[in-house]
């Protein structure tokens, strides 16, 4: 009997199996080899792609010649010389000049006048010419009576006196006594007649000088006030005008300055005013101090400085050159005070007390650029810029600057500058 052989189950079925491994080991191969090729494709593309890229999302701004300035913000006080000028009358106000104008010593600048004393004093000037008048007409006989008769009495004197002469020559005694006696007489006579004269004179200069009285009362119910000294005029008082004043600032320091309170007093043409009020001021425009609370922080930097510039933005911007006068300590408050000096003198100094200030701690001229279109390439920092349709990077020398802007020598006024660089760095062509 022929003996059987038994194929094992497991060796059932495996052609079957290797022939999927090696399918599926194909499989994978190609797939690695489409990976391959990608990854290929893309590095050899990447720097295409990339610059497509970069050229639809780079964002660019023109650059222009211009200033950047460190500031320090505070608060400033004006302080100026200035002298007020009261009214020594009560009375209705007239104003003869206007606000902010620039006058010289004496110059006329209001007028104050007192109706009701004026229209008295006018009256009693009227009552006394009046009386004067009528003095003179009732007088006129006797004083012309007075004059002719002291005049005819003078002449016969005279004669007297001639006769005694020649009566002492010829030592004629009988005529020298009657000569004597006469000249005697006629001496008596005109002292009578001058005395009549000046009884009238004194009476009539009495008259006058009522009149005259009475005109200096109509002349004391107007009181003309004039400049005591050059400057510009201004009807507004703030009350501080002998609190603040150049020589005081040495003794001030910022929670002073910031307690003054202002009492806002403004006249004008057609007030009423008491005798004793002010009534202008006339402020020195040849110098004027700011006084600048600032941070505490901002103090250190002005250390050292001489001349800087202040910056008044609600006055529409406008600067004056200044000298730091003096930097004072930082104060329990975290403020403190730099006084300056300044002889550009701005019309708004009459007037102004308190406005903000910039102090411009320093400043920087270049091409501007923003700080963020500053890139480093190759060690060298530089900004990137369109030039004949190609973005390059152009080396730049940085003058200064801010957190935002940088001021920088090496581009035109004008260049488009690049303000994302970290788009393009690795596309561009450089320009050596």
């Amino acid at each position: 009997m022929a003996r059987q052989t038994r194929k094992p189950a497991g060796r059932k079925g495996s052609k079957p199996r290797r022939s999927r491994r090696r399918r599926r080991s194909e499989a994978d191969r190609s797939k690695l080899i489409v990976f391959a090729l990608t990854v290929l494709v893309i590095l050899i593309a990447f720097p295409w792609l990339r610059r497509v890229i970069a050229g639809q999302f780079i964002r660019m701004t023109s650059a222009e010649q211009g200033v950047i300035e460190l500031v320090a913000p505070g608060d400033g006080t004006v302080v100026r010389g200035e002298t007020v000028v009261v009214t020594p009358i009560a009375g209705t106000l007239t104003l003869l000049q206007s606000e902010g104008a620039r006058v010289r010593v004496g110059t006329p600048i209001a007028r104050i006048t007192n109706s009701e004393a004026r229209g008295q004093a006018q009256g009693r000037v009227q009552e006394a010419e009046r009386r004067l008048v009528e003095f003179k007409a009732s007088k006129a006989a006797e004083v012309a009576d007075l004059q002719a008769k002291l005049a005819e009495t003078d002449g016969r004197l005279n004669r007297t006196l001639a006769e005694l002469q020649r009566a002492s020559f010829s030592r004629d005694l009988k005529a020298l006594d009657a000569a004597a006696a006469a000249s005697r007489k006629l001496t008596q006579t005109r002292a009578e007649l001058s005395a009549g004269l000046e009884e009238i004179n004194q009476q009539q200069a009495s008259l006058e000088g009522e009149a005259a009285a009475a005109r200096a009362l109509v002349e004391k119910a107007t009181a003309e006030l004039t400049a005591p000294v050059a400057g510009i005029v201004s009807f507004q008082r703030d009350g501080l005008e002998t609190v603040l004043t150049p020589s005081s600032l040495a003794g001030l320091n910022g929670k002073k300055i910031m307690a003054e309170v202002q009492r806002t007093a403004v006249v004008k043409g057609g007030d009423t005013v008491r005798a004793g009020q002010a009534v202008f001021k006339v402020v020195d425009s040849v110098r004027a101090y700011i006084a600048v609370v600032l941070p505490g922080d901002q103090l250190p930097a002005l250390q050292g400085k001489t001349m800087l510039t202040l910056r008044f933005p609600e006055l529409k911007g406008q600067a004056v050159a200044a000298s730091l006068e003096r930097v004072g300590e930082r104060e329990r408050s975290g403020y403190g005070l730099a006084v300056f000096s300044t002889d550009q003198f701005l019309q708004e100094f009459a007037a102004l007390r308190h406005t903000p200030v910039q102090v411009v701690k320093d400043s920087f001229a270049g091409v501007i650029v923003p700080r963020g279109a500053l890139a480093k390439r190759d060690g060298r920092e530089g900004v990137f810029i369109l030039r004949k349709a190609q973005v390059v990077f152009k080396p730049v020398t940085v003058v200064g600057g801010d957190s935002r802007r940088a001021a920088v020598e090496g581009i035109q006024p004008g260049a488009q500058v690049v303000t994302n660089p970290w788009l393009i760095l690795g596309v561009e062509q450089q320009i050596q």
